[in-house]
């Protein structure tokens, strides 16, 4: 099942209308609408929901770091002389798969005309998709005639030759058309995602290229392997009254930094010059020093930071485990995630 709160909802779909006119003499009127889609940020660990064909992950409505899949029920109405003479009922599929390892990714584009009654065969099905920026997209779906129980399928290709960071949606214009018939398009946007080059787009590390969605906040649960270092987490993030990173508390999440300074200033205030008690263990510290709420944070409160002495084996698997989450999710300077122990 989804599960609410993960996120603030994100709209894939708005409510949108179009109209298409024949010649005056006789003033036929093809309109478009289509019901709002809004997708949730998905479970961590899940069940596939139903309702969405296998291709569309993580589920109907739902999106993840890389993954967004959108179902929306339209109905094209065909009017003439203001009397209803036909209607058709469809459904759009949406799934785009982003790619952290490239700024090239796809997404699968499908409708459906699901049931319909009156003149509503032989409209042809054109869809346009453009993206912002450094962002390129281009419509491999076929302009093909409606027909109650056939499906129009195709995909749309996305480019994106930004050099430091873009971020951008995708704007659908789809449209219904008949020669004699002036057409408006039914216009609708998916969620924002984001494709970073370098560290100029705010990180530390050389990650190459790829595209994410930001408004998506990945849990790292890797820490959970670590006895010493989970069990000092779970502490701090009971303890204190912000619960960072704690989403199962209700807690803030965690914001990366990759400022220099504040790294060395939360490791500074959180261990300072604390002497190991014996060989082979290190200081802790939890918030990490990596994200804004380290132990240097100014709106801390009493319990929200704290460390403990753990073995140094740990540390240096932590420190693996970290930067391959910030990889992985391409987790940049000011990206939001949870932590789960």
């Amino acid at each position: 099942m989804a599960l609410a709160g993960l996120a603030a909802l994100a709209a894939i779909g708005t409510s949108v209308g179009a109209t298409a006119y024949a010649a005056p003499q006789s003033q036929p009127v093809l309109s478009v609408s289509l019901t709002p889609a809004h997708a949730q940020a998905a479970a961590p660990v899940q069940g596939r929901a139903a309702g969405a064909p296998s291709w569309c992950a993580p589920g109907p409505n739902e999106y993840n770091r890389t993954q967004a899949c959108a179902v929306e029920n339209g109905t094209l109405t065909v009017r003439l002389n203001k009397k209803v003479v036909g209607r058709l009922n469809f459904t759009v599929t949406q799934h785009i798969g982003l790619n952290v390892k490239s700024s090239r990714f796809a997404e699968k584009f499908s409708v459906t005309f699901t049931s319909g009654a009156g003149d509503v065969t032989g409209f042809l099905t054109e869809l346009t998709a453009t993206c912002g920026g450094t962002c390129r997209a281009v419509s491999h779906v076929p302009a093909e005639p409606t027909r109650v129980g056939g499906t129009v399928s195709g995909t749309i290709d996305y480019s994106d030759s930004t050099t430091t960071k873009n971020t951008t949606r995708t704007s659908y214009a789809l449209a219904f058309t008949r020669p004699g018939y002036q057409s408006t398009p039914a216009r609708w946007s998916s969620l924002n995602y984001r494709c970073d080059k370098g560290n100029k787009a705010g990180r530390t590390g050389n990650y190459g290229t790829g595209c994410v969605f930001p408004g998506f906040r990945p849990f790292e649960t890797q820490q959970a392997a670590l006895p010493g270092i989970s069990k000092n987490i779970a502490r701090i993030q009971k303890a204190g009254p912000h619960h960072y990173g704690a989403y199962g508390l209700h807690g803030a999440a965690l914001h990366r930094t990759a400022n220099g300074k504040t790294i060395a200033d939360n490791r500074r205030v959180a261990c300072g010059k604390r002497k190991a008690p014996t060989r082979g263990v290190s200081c802790d510290e939890y918030p990490f020093a990596s994200t804004r709420e380290g132990a240097a944070n100014k709106s801390a409160k009493r319990g929200d930071w704290g460390w403990a002495w753990v073995p140094v084996s740990e540390q240096n698997k932590q420190r693996d485990i970290l930067n391959n989450f910030y990889r992985n999710n391409r987790i940049l300077d000011g990206d939001a995630f949870w932590v789960a122990v």
